[in-house]
C-alpha cells in the first residue's frame, strides 16, 4: 500500500490498533471486569519463561480463571492475557489466549483454534476446549519469549505449552509472532472472573511457580493480592488455593497481603527427546524427518547438519537451523551425494538433544501418463445427511454430491454459506517442476487424507484444527495423481479449513497455488472470460471503481449464477437472468487500494462451477474533495475509498473515516445509498457498519479517546456507539433504531450528543444521546466504515451521499414541562427513605406535615416530630438513618419565613420520639422546587459515622461523628439537590457522588422559583474521602440540566441519574453518561428512581416519571440498565375511594430491601405500596386532601 502514504490525495493511515471492543471508551487496553478478584504472582521483569502448575477441583458453572495477564519488556508492544474459562455441565472448559495488539499466528496444537479480532478488541489469538483438560489434575502452565530465528531482531515468538502432569504429555497451545523485538515480560497477573452469579463457589490451585530470568531460575511462589481471606495454603504449604467463598467478599478493599508457597528453588524440568528420526536423499537432495515423544520436553528450535559420511564424519555438506516449534521435517540442498545427518533439538527450556541419522536413497515416484492441460482441480462438495455428525471422514463413496465443478487450488469457498457439516473431494494431478525431493505442509480443520500417484502420503482423522505437519515426499518431474478427501464437523469455527504448502527443488516454502495443479480439460463445459473496462497509467488504474465484463460461453448449459470475488472474498453476485442476451454479465465494483486479484465463479445447471481467468489489478483510491480520509489503526487491510459526485463510497476491511474538523455546535446529516446487509450468500459480518461519526483529536485509534455516531449495520439494525458495560466488545449500543430510516443526522450541542434517523429526510426521530463531559471544543466528524477484518465471506461495502455538516447551525430544543395540576401540593409526602438495620422501619418525608414513620413496612404510619412545630421544622427535605442503629435519624428542613430561608438539621437518638437542633449552617429547601428531588442527607455504608448534607446553596457539608458536628467540603454556590454515598466499593471510605442542578431549568420546566438564584450549572460531583480529605471531581457539567435522584447499581462504576432531560446511565467512573430513551420515556423530568438489593450482577432499578399519561408509570431494568421495561402496563392502583391514578407527580420510587416483590411509590395522593413486584399498588398513606 505505499501508494496510499505517497500520494498525497489517498487516505492518509494513523498509527495504533484498530479496536473491535474494549471494556471502557477511555481504555486501550483490557482489564478484568469488576467482579473479579485479582492475584499477581512474583516475576521479575524481563523473564523471558514464566511457568507454573494448576489445578481445578471442580468445573464451576461460570468463570473465567485468567493466569497470564503479561505485557512484554522491554517495549510494552501490547498487552495479552489466556487461562481457562468453565462452563459447568454446558460445555467442556475452555483455554484461551487474546493479544491485544497486532499479531502472527504461527502454529496452533492440534486442540486450539486461531482466531481474529473478537471480545474486547482482542487482535488475535488462539482458543480451544481440550480433551485432555480434565478436573482434579495437575497441568504444568509454560510461556516462552524467544527469536524465531538468528539475526531476526524484527519479530518475537511467544509460545504456551502445557504438560499434563498425571499423564507426563505436554500439549502445544499456540505460538504467535509480533513484529518487534521483546526479550521477556513484564510482571505476570492473574484474576478469577465471574461469568455466572457471585454466589457461586469457585476454587483454583497453584504450585511450583518459576521463571527464569538472565539464564537463572527463580522461584514465583510469592503471591500479592487484596483479597487474602480468598487464599490460603494447604499441602504442607506447598499449593495455594483460591476459594472464594459462597458469601463473596463484596466489603471495602483491604491492604494487598503477599502468601508464599514452600517449594524447591529451581524446577524439575523433563528431558528432551527425539524419536522416529530418518533421513532419505536422491542426488544432492536430502530430507530429514522426526517427532517428538509427547512425554519430551517440547521442541523449541532444531539444528540439521549433513555430512559426506556415515555416522556424522567427513566435510559437513549443509546446516539448516531455526527456531520453529512446529517443524519437524525439512529438505536441503548439497554439493555431493550426503550419507549422514545429525539433528539437534533444543527444547523450551534451552535443553538439547541430539541424533545421527543414517541417509537412505529415495526412489522417485514416477509421473502420470496422462495430458491435463486445464490449471486446477475437478471437486466434488457433499454435506452431511441430517441426522448426521460427523467426526471422521464419512465414506463419500455413498453420499451423492451436492455440487461439483473445477476450481483453480485448493479452495473451499465452493461451500458458500455451509460453515460445517460438510466434505470436499478435490482429485486432479500435481504438477511436480523438476525430479527430485519435497516437503508438503499440510494442515485441515477437521480430518483428510491426501493422496499422491495412488499412495496415501498424509492422514489427520478425526476432529482437530488446522495444524500444520510436513510430509517429505520424491517426484519426479511431471504430473502426479493427487487427491484430498476432507470434512468439516459440527463447530464452525472461522478460521482456515485448508492449509497447504510446499518446498522443493529450486524454491522456497509457499502456498499450493494454481499452477501447481493440473486436470482433464472440460471441453463440453461452459467458460467464463473476464476482461477490464478502463485505463491504467503506469500499471495503476485511474479510478478503483472498475468496470469488469464476464464473457460467457454456455455450451448448451443453463448459466445460474455469476460471482466476482477478489481474492477469497465475494464482491458481486448476478443471477443468471441478468446475463445480456450474448451470455456476457457486467460488474461495477469499488477495490480496496492496492494488488487484487479479480476471478469469477460461473454456476450452470443447478449445482456445477467453473472458474474463470484472474485479474491482477493494481487501484489507487479516489478521494479528491472536501472530506479528509483516513484509515484508523492498522495498514495490513484491504480497504478502498472513493469520494465522487457528492457521494462516500467505501470497501474493503478497516476501519475508514472520511472526515472534516469543526469547532463548536454542528449539523451532520446524510443518508446512506448503498449497504451490503448480511445474507446468507455474502456472509459479512453482522457488526459491521457505515454510518455518522464524530471523533476528538486522538485518530490513532478508531475507539482511543470519545467518539459518537450512529450507524446501519451490516446485520444488526441501526445503532449507535455502546451504552453500556461492553465487556464482549461489540461497540455498538443496546438499542436498535427503525431499520428501514436511510436518513441519519448526528448533532452536537456543548457535551450533549445526539443521534437521530429519518425515513425521508424532513421528518426526525431521536436515537440516542449521551454526555461526553472531557469532549475538547473541536471535533472531527464525517462517515465512518468499519469492517471487521477476517469475519466476512464478502468485501462489506457501502457509500452515502447527501452529506451535509452546518457549523452552528442548531435549532433550540423544545422542553416538555409536566402539567400544573401534577405539581406538589401543601403537606404531600415527597419520599421516602428505609432503615438499613430494621428494613421493616419507613420514614416518609413530607413538605409541611413533618416527618411519618412505619414500623411494618407502611401498613401503618405515625408522625414522629417530637417537639418541633416550627414550619422550617415540618417542611422537611432530607432524612437518612443511621446503617447500623436504626434509632439514630438525621432529618434537614426548612422554608421561606417572613421573607427569608429559615433552615436546619435536628438529630433524634430515639427514632423520631425527640430531636435536637445541630446546625443552622446548611440551608435547606422542604417547601422549594427541590422538595420532590432525592436525598441531600447520606450515611457512608463504609463508615456509619460519616455523613454527607449539601445544601441549597451553601455548599457541601461532612460529619464524622454520625452528624453532631459538621465541616464545610466545598462547592459553595452549587444548587445541590441530591448525594449518595456509593454502596459498594473497593476503597476503605466511601466515595460520595453529589448533583446539582442549573437554576434555570425550575423556571423552563415551570416547577417555581428557587430562594436565591444563582448562576451555577447542573453537574455531577466524584468526591473522594481518601485520607480524611474531600478531593472534588466534576464528572459532568451542562448549562441547561439538572440532576435530581441517584440510584447505584451493584458496582462503584454503575450508576442511574434520574435528571431534568429522562435518565442517564454511566458505566466507566463517569466518562460517558448515556441517555435512556428506548422502552422507557425520555427528555422528560424524572425525580422517581430507586434501586433494590445488590445481587451478584446488577440491582434492580426503578424509575418513573414525575407525569405520564400512561397509567403504569413505573419503570425497571434488571441487567445493568442494558433494558428498561414498563413493570406491568395494565398495574392498578387502589385506595379506599377505588381507582387512582399512579402517574400523578411522581416524586419517589424506594424498592425493599429485602423483599423483592415489595416497592413503595410517592405522588401526589399518597404513599403506595406493591407486594406483587408492581402489578397493582395500594394506597397506604393519604396525603391531605386540597382545601
Amino acid at each position: 500500500m505505499e501508494a496510499m502514504r505517497t500520494n498525497q490525495r489517498s487516505m492518509t493511515r494513523t498509527g495504533g490498533p484498530i479496536m473491535a471492543g474494549a471494556i471502557g471508551l477511555s481504555m486501550l487496553l483490557p482489564a478484568p471486569s469488576a467482579h473479579a478478584t485479582g492475584y499477581s504472582p512474583n516475576v521479575g521483569q524481563g523473564a523471558d519463561i514464566v511457568m507454573k502448575e494448576l489445578r481445578w477441583p471442580r468445573w464451576d458453572q461460570g468463570t473465567y480463571y485468567c493466569f497470564w495477564y503479561i505485557n512484554f519488556f522491554p517495549n510494552r508492544y501490547c498487552t495479552f492475557y489466556g487461562g481457562v474459562a468453565t462452563r459447568g455441565n454446558k460445555a467442556p472448559p475452555g483455554m484461551f489466549m487474546s493479544y491485544w495488539g497486532g499479531i502472527t499466528n504461527i502454529h496452533e496444537g492440534e486442540h486450539f483454534y486461531r482466531h481474529g479480532y473478537g471480545a474486547e478488541g482482542a487482535k488475535g489469538g488462539a482458543n480451544g476446549r481440550p480433551p485432555f483438560l480434565r478436573a482434579g489434575s495437575w497441568y504444568r502452565m509454560v510461556l516462552r519469549v524467544f527469536p524465531p530465528a538468528r539475526g531476526n531482531d524484527k519479530e518475537t515468538y511467544i509460545g504456551w505449552w502445557v504438560k499434563d502432569v498425571d499423564s507426563s504429555e505436554w500439549h502445544t497451545h499456540s505460538i504467535v509472532s509480533i513484529p518487534l523485538r521483546e526479550t521477556g515480560v513484564m510482571g505476570n497477573s492473574g484474576f478469577v472472573e465471574a461469568l455466572a452469579p457471585e454466589s457461586i463457589q469457585r476454587a483454583f490451585e497453584r504450585r511450583l511457580g518459576y521463571y527464569r530470568l538472565d539464564g537463572r531460575w527463580h522461584k514465583s511462589n510469592k503471591v500479592g493480592t487484596q483479597n487474602p481471606s480468598q487464599f490460603r495454603l494447604i499441602e504442607q504449604d506447598t499449593v495455594l488455593r483460591f476459594d472464594r467463598p459462597v458469601e463473596s467478599d463484596t466489603g471495602t478493599r483491604k491492604e494487598k497481603a503477599y502468601i508464599t508457597a514452600v517449594q524447591p528453588d529451581s524446577p524439575v524440568l523433563d528431558a528432551p527427546a527425539v524419536e522416529r528420526a530418518e533421513a532419505h536423499a536422491w542426488g544432492n537432495q536430502v530430507t530429514v524427518r522426526w517427532s517428538i515423544p509427547r512425554s519430551a520436553s517440547p521442541q523449541l528450535a532444531y539444528k540439521i547438519e549433513v555430512f559426506a559420511r556415515p555416522g556424522a564424519e567427513g566435510p559437513r555438506l549443509a546446516v539448516l537451523e531455526d527456531s520453529a516449534p512446529h517443524v519437524q521435517a525439512r529438505r536441503l540442498d548439497t554439493d555431493r551425494p550426503p550419507k549422514s545427518a545429525r539433528l539437534t533439538v533444543t527444547d523450551i527450556f534451552d535443553q538439547k538433544a541430539s541424533v545421527t541419522i543414517p541417509v537412505d536413497e529415495a526412489m522417485l515416484a514416477p509421473a502420470a501418463e496422462a495430458s491435463a492441460p486445464r490449471a486446477g482441480l475437478a471437486y466434488r462438495y457433499y454435506e452431511a445427511p441430517a441426522d448426521a455428525q460427523w467426526t471422521r471422514l464419512p465414506d463419500l463413496a455413498g453420499l451423492e454430491p451436492v455440487m461439483r465443478g473445477c476450481v483453480r487450488a485448493l479452495d473451499d469457498t465452493v461451500r458458500q454459506d455451509r460453515d460445517k457439516l460438510y466434505a470436499l473431494r478435490y482429485a486432479g494431478y500435481l504438477r511436480a517442476p523438476a525430479d527430485g525431493l519435497y516437503v508438503l505442509s499440510i494442515g485441515t480443520c477437521d480430518g483428510s487424507r491426501l493422496s499422491i500417484g495412488g499412495k496415501v502420503v498424509a492422514e489427520t482423522d478425526g476432529i482437530h484444527s488446522t495444524s500444520v505437519r510436513q510430509y517429505p515426499v520424491a517426484l519426479s518431474k511431471g504430473l502426479h495423481a493427487f487427491e484430498i478427501l476432507y470434512f468439516k464437523g459440527a463447530q464452525a469455527y472461522l478460521a482456515d479449513r485448508i492449509l497447504a504448502a510446499w518446498e522443493g527443488p529450486g524454491f522456497e516454502s509457499r502456498t499450493l497455488a494454481q499452477g501447481d495443479f493440473a486436470s482433464a480439460d472440460g471441453a463440453d463445459v461452459p467458460s467464463i472470460t473476464l476482461d477490464l473496462g478502463g485505463c491504467a497509467a503506469e500499471g495503476v488504474l485511474e479510478d478503483n471503481l472498475v468496470d469488469v465484463r464476464a464473457r460467457i460461453r454456455q455450451r448448451g448449459h443453463r448459466i445460474d449464477k455469476v460471482q466476482l470475488l477478489c481474492g477469497r472474498q465475494l464482491l458481486q453476485a448476478v443471477a443468471g437472468t441478468g446475463a445480456a442476451p450474448g451470455g456476457d454479465v457486467s460488474f461495477r465494483v469499488l477495490l480496496p487500494e492496492g494488488d487484487n486479484a479479480v476471478w469469477a465463479r460461473l454456476w450452470y445447471d443447478g449445482n456445477s462451477s467453473v472458474e474463470s481467468n484472474v485479474l491482477d489489478l493494481k487501484t489507487r483510491n479516489r478521494t479528491e474533495g472536501p472530506w479528509k480520509f483516513d484509515v484508523l489503526g492498522e495498514d495490513v487491510f484491504p480497504l478502498g475509498a472513493r469520494y465522487g459526485d457528492g457521494r462516500l463510497s467505501f470497501a474493503g476491511e478497516g476501519f475508514c473515516f472520511a472526515h472534516q474538523r469543526v469547532t463548536g455546535d454542528f449539523r451532520l446529516t446524510g443518508r446512506i445509498a448503498e449497504i451490503a446487509l448480511t445474507t446468507k450468500e455474502n456472509g459479512v459480518h453482522e457488526a459491521n457498519w457505515l454510518g455518522l461519526y464524530v471523533k476528538d483529536e486522538k485518530l490513532d485509534s478508531p475507539f482511543g479517546g470519545d467518539c459518537f455516531g450512529i450507524y446501519r449495520t451490516a446485520g444488526r439494525g441501526m445503532r449507535g456507539p455502546a451504552d453500556f458495560p461492553d465487556l464482549a466488545g461489540s461497540r455498538l449500543s443496546i438499542a436498535s433504531f427503525p431499520e428501514s430510516h436511510r436518513w441519519l443526522r448526528v448533532v452536537r450541542r456543548g457535551k450533549r450528543f445526539q443521534g437521530f434517523t429519518s425515513a425521508d429526510g424532513k421528518s426526525w426521530v431521536k436515537a440516542m444521546e449521551r454526555i461526553i463531559p472531557r469532549f475538547p471544543g473541536e471535533a472531527h466528524v464525517g462517515v465512518v466504515f468499519q469492517s471487521v477484518p477476517g469475519k466476512s465471506r464478502s468485501l462489506f461495502a457501502g457509500a452515502m451521499d447527501h452529506v451535509a455538516l452546518d457549523v452552528g447551525n442548531v435549532a433550540e430544543e423544545p422542553r416538555s414541562r409536566p402539567p400544573a395540576e401534577d405539581l406538589p401540593r401543601a403537606n404531600q409526602v415527597t419520599a421516602l427513605v428505609q432503615a438499613w438495620e430494621d428494613p421493616r422501619v419507613l420514614y416518609a418525608r413530607s413538605n409541611g406535615a413533618g416527618l411519618l414513620k412505619s414500623t411494618d413496612r407502611g401498613q401503618g404510619w405515625h408522625h414522629v416530630d417530637g417537639d418541633l412545630a416550627s414550619p422550617d421544622a415540618l417542611a422537611v427535605r432530607s432524612a437518612a438513618v443511621h446503617p447500623k442503629d436504626s434509632s439514630i435519624v438525621l432529618r434537614a428542613g426548612g422554608c421561606v419565613v417572613d421573607g427569608a430561608l429559615k433552615s436546619g438539621l435536628w438529630k433524634s437518638a430515639d427514632g423520631g420520639r425527640t430531636w435536637r437542633l445541630i446546625t443552622r449552617e446548611i440551608d435547606f429547601d422542604g417547601r422549594g422546587p427541590t422538595a420532590t428531588f432525592g436525598e441531600v442527607i447520606s450515611f457512608c455504608l463504609q463508615d456509619p459515622n460519616l455523613v454527607a448534607a449539601g445544601g441549597e446553596t451553601s455548599g457541601l457539608f461532612l460529619s464524622a461523628d454520625a452528624g453532631e458536628t459538621w465541616q464545610r467540603a466545598g462547592l459553595p454556590g452549587q444548587r445541590i439537590t441530591c448525594l449518595g454515598f456509593v454502596p459498594i466499593t473497593r476503597d476503605k471510605v466511601g466515595n460520595l457522588v453529589v448533583g446539582t442542578v442549573a437554576d434555570d431549568e425550575f423556571v423552563t420546566l415551570g416547577l417555581g422559583k428557587v430562594v436565591s438564584p444563582g448562576k451555577a450549572p447542573g453537574r455531577i460531583y466524584a468526591v473522594s474521602l481518601r485520607d480524611g480529605k474531600a478531593r472534588t471531581a466534576v464528572q459532568c457539567e451542562l448549562e441547561d440540566f439538572g440532576v435530581t435522584n441517584i440510584a447505584f447499581d451493584a458496582h462503584e462504576n454503575f450508576m442511574n441519574f434520574a435528571t431534568t432531560r429522562g435518565v442517564f446511565y454511566t458505566w466507566i467512573h463517569g466518562l460517558v453518561f448515556s441517555q435512556r430513551l428506548h422502552d422507557m420515556p425520555a427528555d422528560v423530568l424524572f425525580t422517581a428512581i430507586g434501586s433494590g438489593p445488590h445481587a451478584d450482577w446488577s440491582a434492580a432499578t426503578y424509575a418513573a416519571p414525575f407525569s405520564a399519561a400512561a397509567p403504569s408509570p413505573v419503570h425497571v431494568t434488571r441487567d445493568r440498565s442494558r433494558n428498561w421495561a414498563v413493570v406491568s402496563p395494565g398495574a392498578r392502583a387502589t385506595g379506599t375511594d377505588g381507582t387512582l391514578r399512579l402517574s400523578a407527580g411522581v416524586s419517589c420510587i424506594l424498592p425493599d430491601r429485602e423483599e423483592k416483590d415489595t416497592l413503595y411509590l410517592c405522588n401526589q395522593l399518597g404513599v403506595f405500596k406493591s407486594t406483587d413486584g408492581g402489578a397493582s399498588y395500594s394506597l397506604v398513606y393519604r396525603n391531605p386532601r386540597r382545601g
